[in-house]
């Protein structure tokens, strides 16, 4: 006023204001983050978010939280996942697994029908790791021949019949989906000492032996790993495949242990295949975990209402897992995504910048070895 009266001028200058993160919408890249951070990385539904809302004051529907998860999936994430799968395809080991999801609205498909999620996670000595989730209507072998088109290096899967399918990849076995064959057979025996000096416990000694060779070699470097196996895991797995031939025969066919006997010698070219590169693992826990992710999330939320929903699910498993990988925090990780391409061109060098593996990710969003 004083400025007003004496003539002088004093503008006020007003900063700029920051773009939306959706148009005519009052969500931040904070709230919106925060609600995507407790249902991909704390497991929470959202109705159980809507009730923290509530309680605090704060009337936020479950409705428009899933519209804006599904929005900023789709106009923040998408790129940045395609940008993950092009990385992907560029490892030299993938592990691969899947698990049932329902999806209540699907054209064409009852709600009680299953639908699949898929997870592919990339070796553990690629420097920039990935793990990708994809949602497909179905368990066919397609999904994974599509998705890994163009891959031509080592796969890692369980024994499932459809990987086998996915042309001019090196097919890799999972000794724990063996192993676990026969520890089924000791369950079914019960409590007792019915399971004591069973040939089941006896194929047991085999794996114990080549998992504690594995402890051994966990710290070689690839080569160094490829040359001890040869010399003491090739003899060991080789006196297995000949307690097998010998086994069979002492053992019906349609018994449990018949059954993991013809399993482990059905799969034996996968099972023994980790000997071909010290990269490889001997087990496709690698995938198993990331797919137990989704399977906690899963009996949580139990299902997903659209395929939009699903597809929007695929995009956020895959940037929280990832970033979980990178030893990223998610929240700060998903915040800071939003807040650049928010404000930015989303170009694909822009894109690049943002990726959870990259080297520009700033330092407060890293977690700290303790």
């Amino acid at each position: 006023k004083h400025c007003q009266e004496t003539g002088e001028h004093s503008p006020i200058i007003e900063s700029p204001t920051p773009l939306p993160v959706i148009s005519g919408s009052y969500v931040s890249a904070s709230l919106m983050s925060y609600i995507m951070a407790k249902k991909y990385w704390e497991k929470t539904p959202i109705y159980r978010t809507e009730n923290q809302f509530k309680s605090t004051g704060y009337d936020i529907s479950r409705a428009v939280m899933a519209n804006w998860i599904i929005k900023g999936s789709q106009m923040y994430f998408e790129g940045v996942y395609e940008a993950l799968y092009e990385e992907l395809k560029q490892s030299a080991v993938i592990n691969v697994d899947e698990t049932p999801v329902q999806v209540l609205q699907e054209d064409g498909r009852k709600a009680q029908q299953k639908s699949f999620m898929w997870v592919y996670a990339n070796g553990r000595y690629e420097p920039r790791q990935v793990r990708l989730y994809e949602y497909q209507p179905t368990r066919s072998a397609q999904h994974p021949i599509k998705f890994l088109s163009g891959y031509s290096s080592y796969l890692q899967a369980d024994g499932y019949a459809g990987y086998k399918k996915v042309p001019d990849v090196t097919l890799i076995g999972c000794l724990a989906h063996a192993k676990r064959k026969y520890v089924e057979v000791i369950k079914s025996l019960g409590k007792n000492e019915a399971a004591k000096g069973t040939l089941a416990e006896e194929a047991l000694t085999y794996f114990d032996k080549l998992f504690y060779l594995e402890h051994q070699f966990a710290q070689m470097s690839p080569e160094a790993r490829y040359k001890a196996r040869l010399e003491q895991s090739k003899p060991l797995l080789e006196a297995y495949k000949t307690w097998l031939h010998t086994t069979q025969k002492k053992v019906t066919a349609k018994s449990g242990l018949g059954k993991a006997i013809v399993y482990n010698l059905n799969q034996w070219k996968y099972l023994e295949s980790f000997l071909m590169d010290g990269r490889l693992e001997i087990t496709n826990n690698r995938a198993e975990r990331a797919i137990k992710e989704f399977v906690i999330g899963r009996k949580n939320f139990l299902f997903c209402t659209s395929v939009k929903g699903a597809v929007a699910s695929q995009v956020l498993y895959s940037i929280v897992e990832t970033a979980k990988a990178n030893k990223l925090h998610p929240y700060e990780y998903l915040k800071f995504v939003i807040e650049e391409l928010s404000q930015n061109k989303q170009t694909a060098e822009k894109i690049q910048d943002v990726l959870p593996c990259t080297t520009k990710i700033p330092a407060h969003i890293r977690i700290k070895n303790t």
